[in-house]
């Protein structure tokens, strides 16, 4: 049985060697020997000189040592060589890489009611009601009211592209939707939300699940993208669910949206396969139209052509994910999404002129 724990607790040794500094190793080698020979007392149960020059190479193997053309040879206790396997050079650094990095986002929640190692209880934890919601900004007032219009200049043609796609699309929806001559009431622009945000949450979704299969295939970190683009894409469908409380589909209409949802999926996930780069400006760029769309709205709340707007409270779902007042009303409503979706006009602009494995910039939440 005790050798049996020898053996297991030296190949351990040599399963971590990859995450841990050779010092650190050798350490744990000498820790678990000498608890070895305190267990045992004057028995003759002794670690195999062999499995520990094994957990040694194994180490070195990632930490820089030096191998041989034919790889690493060892002599056991007999004088018998063996011969051990050899990493490629990109492999070892590919083993650097994710030893060294930091962990892409918390592992536990912060809001669990008990830690899952500890136990230990946080009582204004407890207190909180349970929350389904990434983690997501909450504006202010002044936030929320200063949003502007702005427009990234394209500077190549993978940018111009991008605008120009973004430019047709809208042409045809506000032609075909009657908003380009103006034809639009509150069923009208509850209309017009509720189809464009069915459409919005799609490529933060596709997104994150193209780069989470590229960690799986590649076997390396995301760097922290994954978190960002989900959080984009729950946003988005929060505020579908916010207008769906307001404005209730009928059958012709959902019919239209799952035809366009199919078209859009397809397209944006070709788009992020053959270029990250092209489908995180054009989400950008189709952020700056929501932008312009949801300030519209607002004024024309403000202009008083939208009296039922005017005087409606906030729906319960909405002052809840967004923490508004009891007394907030629907322009508060817009004022946060449209706040929500400059922010993504930031985030994908960003990410549009970063490189694959460039850090995430924004933190969770951010």
């Amino acid at each position: 049985m005790l050798a049996t724990s020898s053996r297991v607790a030296l190949s351990l040794g040599g399963q971590m060697g990859t995450h841990m500094s050779a010092a650190a190793l050798v350490r744990l080698q000498s820790m678990a020997a000498s608890s070895l020979v305190r267990q045992t007392g004057s028995q003759a149960v002794r670690a195999s000189p062999l499995v520990v020059g094994r957990v040694r190479t194994a180490s070195t193997g990632v930490l820089g040592g030096e191998h041989s053309g034919r790889g690493e040879m060892l002599k056991d206790s007999e004088g018998h060589e063996h011969q051990l396997h050899r990493s490629s050079p990109a492999a070892e650094r590919a083993a650097e890489r994710i030893a060294e990095g930091a962990a892409d986002t918390p592992h536990f929640r912060k809001d669990a009611l008990a830690h899952p190692l500890t136990g230990e209880v946080v009582e204004e934890q407890r207190q909180q009601k349970a929350s389904y919601s990434l983690p997501h900004p909450i504006w202010d007032e002044n936030s929320a009211n200063t949003v502007s219009i702005t427009h990234y200049k394209p500077l190549n043609i993978t940018d111009r592209m991008a605008f120009a796609s973004v430019s047709a699309l809208r042409f045809v929806f506000d032609t075909a939707s009657g908003y380009k001559f103006g034809l639009v009431d509150e069923k009208g622009w509850l209309n017009r939300v509720v189809f464009l945000e069915t459409v919005a949450g799609v490529p933060g979704m596709v997104g994150a699940m193209v780069r989470h299969l590229n960690s799986l295939r590649r076997m390396e970190r995301d760097y922290g993208w994954i978190h960002t683009l989900l959080e984009e894409a729950e946003n988005e469908r929060m505020h579908l669910m916010t207008a769906l409380v307001l404005r209730k589909p009928g059958p012709i209409f959902r019919s239209t949206v799952l035809f366009a949802q199919g078209v859009f999926l397809a397209f944006f996930t070709c788009s992020y396969l053959l270029s990250p780069r092209f489908a995180h400006r054009f989400v950008g760029y189709l952020e700056e139209e929501a932008v312009k769309t949801y300030t519209h709205l607002i004024e024309e709340m403000d202009k008083g052509k939208l009296p039922l707007f005017t005087h409606m409270p906030a729906p319960p779902v909405a002052r809840a994910y967004w923490q508004l007042g009891k007394k907030a009303m629907l322009r508060d409503v817009w004022l946060a999404i449209r706040a929500d979706e400059s922010h993504h006009r930031e985030v994908n602009h960003t990410f549009a002129g970063m490189q694959r494995n460039d850090p995430n910039p924004f933190p969770p939440g951010h």
